[in-house]
């Protein structure tokens, strides 16, 4: 159940991006408890948008609705609110703001026509921006207004404005986003009014010009990237809507005139999910011939290039539309002649899975392997082994049970849970013991014949790295002393607190005895705040896990306090150990979140 601890993990992270970027900005302007478990709010933006939130008394979120024209899906606003709520901003609005609101109302309501145009031309003349906006706003409204035009002048000479040097930096480029992802809000208007043909002008208008911005821009923040998937979600909603009928065949063409520039495909995924829309229209307008055509280019391009990747994903996308429109034959005879692509290949191994067809879906995967192995994809051999692991369960072939889940329980040196618990059941306890014994032997045989051809050969190096293999398997085990052992010789705190939490219960005071010594060095060596932080919360961690050892550990808080006081550059870790450690007369309160 969403609620405002958990909201983050499921939702798109654009999306909640650009509802942080909101709350950030302070565009939550209004938000106070209207009833019970209930909220009002209001999120400035192109329009100042009206939310409504509902939680019940365990905290959870049960309804949420924003007037705006996403119209009942979870919006940029809504997600703005849920952060708001969950900072505990519930006094945004102050009786002064609500005064001034009011007193703008009754003025808007007072005003007479002409008094309404005087402004606006007064105000357009002043103001170019002002005048392009309204413009845009009442486009259907402008007989032969060539407002595709316009979009593309507003969104050059935006680009222009935070590209001056030729480069748009990082905060340029989040700027630049927040200014198109106004455009974005007047093209949702016309969505609104019904107006798709001016809404998918502003589409065809700034798709380019926009995604082009990522070829010399600064944006590890992700903001252009995040509008131009805005801008093509927005292009799905015209092209899904029944209305826009009429336009289906004009977003078809220009989509796939687009889809023929590989500017889409160069950075990053940016043009899948014009495919998929690509895709649905042409099963809705009969043109999957058309759009078979660009698979087709595509493919070649591909092929020429030596891309592997892409010809795979076009060969994939062709199968898939001839299956939809019908041609399952030609699906068929693509699949068998191009199965050096993992997925096509896959679709054969299924089939025969599926009829127990074993022996050939063994073979598929075989081959599969080779080819894997030719180009050095180890992750794909690894794939091809689960599928044989899972056939062989099917066929209750415990050799081969054992033979792949060892292989993917170990591959490269990592560990794998799942796949070590499924080789393990293949063994009587008595069997197990031995072969696990006999795993260790050779994992630390290989290691020790590693770390001899290393130069440095101290055993706090060697620990690390015998901890990376053998802890998941003393853990899995319940070997505990070793792990410990291991940990002792690590000689690190972060290794130490890495596996406090399979320690502590058996090993209290030992582990104490070995972190002391460690949080000291750690303290000494630790030359910010937030390293001070982070000391100051392992040592109230330990305390309150391990209670009967609170002594030793507040008496090194008072022994790091009497040290550091005198520290003129110390103040912040003395600070962070008292907000942790409260000493009042003989109790003591530990503040270990």
């Amino acid at each position: 159940m969403l609620n405002l601890q958990n909201f983050e993990f499921a939702i798109d992270k654009r999306l909640l991006k650009r509802g942080l970027s909101y709350f950030e900005n302070g565009q939550v302007t209004s938000l106070e408890k209207s009833e019970e478990n209930a909220w009002l709010a209001e999120v400035e933006d192109t329009d100042v948008y009206e939310i409504n939130v509902g939680m019940n008394s365990r905290g959870e979120i049960v309804s949420f609705s924003c007037n705006c024209p996403v119209n009942g899906n979870i919006c940029k606003h809504v997600i703005a609110v849920f952060y708001a709520l969950r900072e505990g901003k519930t006094s945004a609005v102050n009786s002064a703001k609500s005064t001034t609101k009011n007193q703008f109302q009754s003025l808007l309501k007072s005003l007479t026509r002409d008094e309404y145009q005087a402004f606006i031309l007064h105000y357009a003349a002043q103001h170019k921006d002002f005048k392009t906006s309204f413009e845009l706003f009442f486009a259907e409204k402008i007989p032969d207004a060539d407002i595709e035009k316009k979009y593309r002048q507003v969104v050059e000479k935006l680009i222009r404005k935070y590209s001056g040097s030729g480069f748009i930096y990082y905060r340029e480029s989040k700027s630049l986003s927040a200014e198109v992802e106004k455009l974005l809000n007047t093209g949702m208007q016309q969505v609104v009014k019904k107006n798709f043909a001016d809404a998918f002008k502003l589409v065809k208008a700034i798709l380019h010009p926009v995604t082009e911005t990522i070829g010399y821009s600064d944006d590890s923040g992700a903001y252009i990237s995040d509008t131009i998937f805005s801008i093509i979600d927005f292009l799905g909603k015209i092209s899904a809507a029944t209305e826009a009928i009429g336009l289906k065949e004009e977003i078809f063409d220009f989509i796939v005139k687009e889809l023929n520039n590989s500017l889409y495909f160069d950075y990053g995924d940016i043009g899948y999910p014009l495919v998929e829309i690509a895709e649905t229209l042409s099963l809705q307008l009969s043109r999957e011939n058309d759009l078979i055509l660009f698979f087709d280019h595509q493919i070649s391009s591909a092929s020429k290039s030596d891309s592997d990747y892409f010809s795979g994903y076009f060969l994939e996308r062709k199968v898939e539309l001839l299956k939809q429109s019908g041609r399952v034959d030609e699906a068929e005879k693509l699949i068998r002649s191009n199965l050096d692509v993992v997925e096509l290949r896959m679709e054969e191994v299924k089939k025969a899975i599926q009829i127990k067809n074993f022996t050939e879906a063994k073979r598929l995967i075989q081959d599969g392997i080779v080819n894997a192995e030719k180009k050095d994809h180890p992750g794909t051999v690894d794939h091809w082994k689960a599928e044989l692991l899972r056939i062989a369960q099917l066929e209750k072939d415990v050799p081969s049970i054992r033979k792949y889940a060892k292989e993917l329980c170990f591959s490269d040196h990592l560990m794998s849970v799942d796949h070590y618990r499924i080789w393990k059941s293949t063994f009587t306890a008595e069997e197990w013991t031995n072969v696990i014994e006999s795993e260790i032997k050779r994992i630390t045989a290989r290691l020790e014949k590693q770390q001899k051809s290393k130069k440095h050969n101290s055993w706090a190096v060697r620990a690390e790295d015998y901890l990376d293999e053998l802890a998941p398997i003393y853990i899995e085990e319940g070997y505990g002393d070793r792990l410990m052992e291991l940990v002792e010789k690590a000689n690190s705190l972060n290794t130490a607190l890495q596996y406090h939490d399979h320690l502590f219960p058996v090993f209290a005071k030992r582990l104490v005895t070995h972190y002391i010594p460690l949080l000291r060095i750690d303290a000494e060596n630790s030359n910010n705040r937030s390293g001070y932080a982070a000391l100051a919360k392992a040592m109230a961690g330990i305390a309150k896990d391990i209670p009967q050892e609170t002594g030793r550990i507040t008496a090194l808080a008072d022994e790091l306090i009497a040290k550091y006081s005198t520290n003129p550059r110390r103040p912040a870790l003395v600070d962070e150990i008292k907000n942790r450690f409260q000493v009042e007369g003989k109790v003591v309160k530990i503040n270990s979140r």
